[in-house]
């Protein structure tokens, strides 16, 4: 499974679309789960097990309330599942890897099929992930996003709120990846990031203003407390984060100045803010 990525576009989808969770004791709910998501190749079944050992394995995660998934159905057919990650296993393991706290939960992996991906399936699938983390008694939801998916990066902070607070190296067919690791608190939003994107302060504006620029110097204790850096430049995007900088929103010259002539930015950007 790909865990902690985000396939999002602003397409349009169909209005019959039916959001659910799958129940724990349902074995065909989570067969149907599992193997749309191996059809699709977003899962995949180890060598040293079979597809029905996998189904029992989850169902057994499921009813340890370790993981939940959400789903998006057109009709009677799947378009999309969405996974979250609760606890650890009562073994101790982590569960599909993921380390969390006791007042955590992890948004694992959103799927939606490429025929029917849009941001209102998208948004409804992020939202029923924090449904379930608050149900859950969570105080804040976590993801991981590659350094270079944009798309999921915008989607997450500016449409859902989230900030972008570490990150981390990770093996992928044994090389290594970055990913920024990002954070919505459930409680006290104003915590790490604000829960509406809609309060943010008018990034735009501020670009188009010159209140806003590119910080190309190292970042330390004396910079401006608000900076955006490019998502590719890892190295400052720590710096600044151990600085005390979240990002807040990642800035796009296509989809924010699209009528701007002369673009005022070259490539995607994060806003940092200083805590």
């Amino acid at each position: 499974m790909t865990e902690g990525r985000d396939f999002v576009s602003d397409s349009e989808v169909k209005k019959d679309v039916t959001f659910g969770h799958v129940d724990p004791e349902n074995r065909k709910e989570i067969s149907d789960y599992y193997g749309f998501e191996v059809v699709n190749k977003f899962s995949k079944v180890a060598e040293e097990t079979t597809f029905d050992k996998m189904i029992d394995y989850r169902q057994e995660q499921m009813r340890q309330g370790c993981l939940r998934v959400a789903t998006a159905r057109e009709g009677k057919d799947l378009i999309a599942t969405s996974v979250v990650v609760l606890k650890d296993m009562a073994d101790g393991r982590h569960t599909l890897g993921k380390e969390i706290e006791s007042n955590e939960a992890f948004a694992a992996g959103t799927f939606i099929l490429p025929s029917k991906r849009g941001s209102e399936v998208a948004k409804r699938l992020a939202t029923e992930q924090e449904k379930i983390t608050e149900e859950a008694g969570k105080k804040s939801i976590l993801t991981e996003i590659d350094y270079n998916n944009s798309p999921s990066m915008r989607f997450r902070m500016n449409k859902m709120g989230y900030c972008l607070y570490g990150t981390k190296i990770q093996d992928k067919d044994g090389q290594e990846l970055y990913v920024y690791r990002y954070k919505k608190n459930l409680e006290n939003p104003e915590d790490v990031g604000p829960r509406d994107p809609a309060n943010q302060p008018p990034w735009v504006e501020k670009i188009k203003v010159g209140e806003l620029k590119i910080h190309d110097s190292e970042v330390n204790p004396d910079s401006p407390p608000e900076i955006f850096i490019s998502p590719d430049n890892i190295k400052q995007i720590q710096v600044a984060l151990d600085n005390n900088y979240k990002g807040v929103s990642l800035i796009s010259p296509e989809l924010d100045f699209s009528n701007e002539k002369d673009k005022p930015l070259d490539k995607n950007y994060i806003v940092f803010i200083k805590d």
